[in-house]
């Protein structure tokens, strides 16, 4: 998905008022008022800060809805996975601990676990 077709988006969703927006990005309201019209309508808007700017708040919430998937069951399956078959040296440690304590790791194994 293109950083335009992101921004149009998150710009469209009902789960973000302007204000919140404004909070995140920093743009004016009125400005996000804006953009909001002119993305109904297809027609191309802002500058591409602010594009780019409304496409990571798009990514991010893509992110957190997956995160908010992520079946516990599985994780915790994952983890005993990784103890029952990871050696427990420094490697072993280190390779446990990027994958449990990291979020984006751990929704992309899981999710290719499920493909």
């Amino acid at each position: 998905m293109r950083e335009i077709e992101k921004a149009r988006a998150i710009l469209l969703s009902s789960h973000l008022t302007f204000n919140q927006l404004h909070e995140i990005t920093k743009i004016p309201v009125p400005t996000l008022k804006r953009y909001s019209r002119q993305a109904k309508d297809k027609a191309s808007f802002g500058k591409y800060e602010n594009i780019a700017k409304l496409a990571k708040v798009y990514d991010k919430s893509k992110f957190e809805d997956q995160k908010r998937q992520i079946d516990l069951t599985k994780a915790m399956e994952l983890g005993e996975w990784l103890k029952n078959n990871i050696p427990n040296d420094t490697w072993g440690k280190r390779i446990k601990k990027a994958i449990m304590n990291d979020s984006e790791v751990l929704i992309k194994i899981l999710q290719t676990n499920e493909k």
